[in-house]
């Protein structure tokens, strides 16, 4: 999968979650600010993305990945791996 369909997907699935449109969302966007999540919120939407792409998050680093490109990184990477 290409990072263009991966953003695809990631921002459907983020926006299902959260019922907040993403289109307008840049990719260096703090997610956490922008949709103003809280903690839970937050990892509410990475087990949406975990169970989407089949991949999972490093406990450790939960909270690295809160923009669409860190997203984007690691489930393209966690896919290469997979692969």
């Amino acid at each position: 999968m290409n990072a263009t369909t991966i953003e695809q997907e990631l921002r459907q699935a983020l926006t299902e979650a959260c019922q907040k449109e993403l289109g307008s969302i840049g990719l260096e966007t703090d997610l956490v600010h922008e949709l103003e999540l809280d903690s839970m919120a937050s990892l509410r939407l990475l087990a949406v993305v975990e169970k989407r792409f089949g991949i999972r998050f490093p406990d450790h680093l939960l909270g690295e990945y809160r923009t669409l490109q860190k997203l984007i990184d690691f489930i393209s990477t966690a896919q290469g791996k997979a692969s």
